[in-house]
């Protein structure tokens, strides 16, 4: 028979098919809600750290490569929170690699309450980041919605992958939500009877 997870689920077998009634390898509510969680923090710890390395070495074409096309929205939030506050690289990466060790902790504890509050920061964080990219690139007088949006989100590919990883890992969680209040409500229902 196939190989079972941790909790007793068919996770896979070579030429068997899963067991009568069991799932087929869709990934858990907490999955979804961390990978969208630790996608953010990632992105955010590579963007500071490419910007720290290209500080350390400006010559190198890579280090300006990363920094100019793959972290741009990002380097454009860090410049605007900048101008107001006094961050740098010795308060930012600490709070990111402790805000990544709480999601990975809440996940293997799987304390739900954690995981959706980190889930929600972590699409705040993002919604404002598209913001800040949208706003840091000066608007063009066009004709067209579509013109508009594809100059002023040009070369923020990264930016979009990690905006819709964090609206994965919301969805997911008010998703849950809905359900678990459905499910008080109907059971209040039930014992009104």
């Amino acid at each position: 028979m196939g190989a079972t997870g941790h909790s007793g689920e068919w996770a896979g077998g070579i030429g068997d098919g899963p067991p009568a009634g069991g799932r087929i390898g869709l990934p858990s509510t907490e999955t979804l809600q961390v990978s969208g969680i630790v996608l953010v923090i990632l992105a955010m710890l590579a963007a500071e750290l490419a910007s720290l390395a290209l500080a350390l070495s400006p010559g190198s074409a890579l280090l300006w490569w990363l920094n100019l096309e793959l972290f741009r929205g990002m380097n454009a939030t860090y410049s605007v929170l900048l101008t107001r506050y006094t961050l740098d690289y010795s308060v930012t990466v600490p709070v990111m690699l402790g805000l990544l060790a709480l999601s990975v902790a809440a996940y293997r504890r799987r304390f739900r309450f954690a995981l959706g509050m980190l889930s929600n920061a972590a699409f705040i964080w993002c919604g404002f980041t598209a913001y800040v990219w949208y706003a840091y690139k000066a608007p063009l007088a066009t004709a067209s919605v579509g013109e508009l949006f594809a100059s002023n989100f040009e070369g923020s590919v990264l930016l979009a992958y990690v905006v819709l990883a964090s609206l994965v890992g919301v969805l997911v969680t008010h998703v849950g939500y809905l359900r678990a209040g459905m499910r008080f409500v109907w059971s209040l229902f039930a014992s009104a009877r």
